[in-house]
């Protein structure tokens, strides 16, 4: 079938099938924006390297915090057309197997622990004319130093951790609000052109009714 398709692995999206089908749906070219693009690319979990100059991600894949027109979408209660600059993928998405994040983790784990004990072994680089005591000394309160620093590391990403947790869900919160004040917008925004079409309606039929009743009593005095 022809027309445009969406270029992450697993999706059906085609644009000719979404037409006939009644489907609404949007497809989106790659971004500019190099670290963007790598995500884009990444995250349509093609085995093979691709070009993705003419490919395109479907709507299916990205949540409405995603886009630069939501809100306006959800007043005019249309689908949303434009996505932010920074917009990532995120949703129907292929899985990655289980196996692949255990290796790359382990990976992670060696180089991290490479770099942990390179740096250790430069610390304790024994100097020109130490004596053993003063060697043992500095040995042990390098690695108590460096002990220190790393509970301290862990402690502020610990600590930014639970702010940002707390910062997403303040922001979740107020999405949550924006939500339901656009929900009590768009119905005030119904009743009340339901009430301005009943005022135009009646007032409507007053004026007919004042002009039938002119033109009686003009008849009525003409006969008499």
């Amino acid at each position: 079938m022809t027309g445009t398709v969406c270029y992450v692995a697993t999706c059906k999206s085609n644009s000719e099938r979404a037409k006939k089908e009644g489907e609404l749906i949007r497809f989106f070219t790659f971004p500019k924006k190099k670290e963007v693009l790598k995500q884009w690319v990444r995250l349509c979990r093609r085995k093979s390297p691709f070009d993705p100059k003419n490919k395109r991600i479907c709507s299916k894949h990205f949540a409405l915090d995603q886009y630069e027109d939501m809100i306006e979408a959800q007043i005019k209660n249309t689908m949303p057309k434009r996505l932010k600059e920074t917009a990532i993928p995120s949703l129907n998405l292929p899985l990655v197997p289980e196996h692949t994040i255990s290796q790359r983790s382990k990976r992670m784990e060696l180089k991290e622990q490479k770099r942990i004990v390179e740096s250790l072994l430069i610390d304790e680089a024994p100097k020109e004319n130490a004596s053993p005591q003063d060697m043992s000394a500095c040995s042990s309160n390098s690695l108590l130093q460096d002990i220190s620093n790393h509970q301290s590391q862990h402690e502020i990403l610990n600590q930014k951790y639970i702010a940002l947790k707390e910062q997403c869900e303040k922001l979740k919160n107020q999405a949550q609000q924006d939500k339901a004040e656009i929900e009590n917008l768009i119905t005030t925004n119904k009743k009340l052109q339901l009430s301005a079409d009943h005022s135009q309606n009646t007032l409507n039929a007053k004026v007919y009714q004042h002009f039938k009743d002119g033109h009686q009593a003009s008849t009525y005095n003409k006969e008499y």
